[in-house]
């Protein structure tokens, strides 16, 4: 979790994409809350659909990292 404060050291451009309507792990609001903690991040929407990943069959599915 971050909390407010934690991000307002970052210097460098940020992007953030802004999570579709159908991401139910990553909410808009998540997107827009990071960006709004982040001095000059730039909030943009995604170049692709918002269900561009739940409609490719035989895509694998993520692996959690360790």
């Amino acid at each position: 979790c971050v909390r407010a404060g934690e991000l307002e050291g970052i210097k460098v451009p940020v992007v953030i994409l802004r999570s579709g309507k159908s991401d139910i792990h990553h909410t808009r609001e998540t997107s827009e809350a990071v960006a709004a903690m982040i001095p000059g991040a730039d909030l943009q929407e995604p170049p692709w659909g918002d269900r561009e990943w739940l409609g490719r069959p035989g895509m694998p599915a993520a692996t959690p990292r360790r």
